[in-house]
């Protein structure tokens, strides 16, 4: 006989359901990871291509550049942003792509809590949220 295995979810909702059946402990190095990514990325183009990278000043010695392309990766996986590092160019696109793949992980973390959370106590997600934050069903 020829039996069909279940599909795996593509695209949009493959990536959702895998971040968020993922353990804290892979949720916490894919966030780690991609803050250290962009930042190589950030110190890369702030280096070979200044007009596309972030403005890191570019007289410092390498390895405090590569720390200023940390800072301002850390700064844009959460959202802070204080300004005295901006994007220019080429790194635009990639500050919001970062900062949208940093709120993906960081809610899958919130999902996972909350799903541990509710299974440990036994309730419901609709019960935890009455109880803790005074949501109502409006239904």
């Amino acid at each position: 006989m020829n039996q069909k295995l279940p599909r795996k979810p593509m695209g949009f909702h493959g990536i959702v359901n895998r971040i968020t059946t993922m353990s804290y402990g892979q949720l916490a190095v894919l966030y780690g990871s991609t803050i250290l990514l962009f930042g190589i990325v950030y110190f890369v183009l702030a280096t070979w291509l200044p007009g596309h990278g972030p403005s890191i000043p570019g007289g410092a010695h390498p390895f405090l550049r590569f720390l200023e392309s940390l800072y301002f990766s850390t700064m844009t996986a959460t959202t802070v942003g204080y300004g005295d590092i901006t994007p220019h160019g080429f790194s635009k696109i990639l500050v919001g792509f970062q900062a949208i793949s940093s709120l993906f992980i960081f809610t899958g973390n919130l999902t996972a809590f909350a799903v541990t959370y509710s299974l440990a106590t036994n309730r419901s997600t609709t019960e935890l949220l009455t109880h803790k934050f005074g949501a109502r069903n409006y239904n």
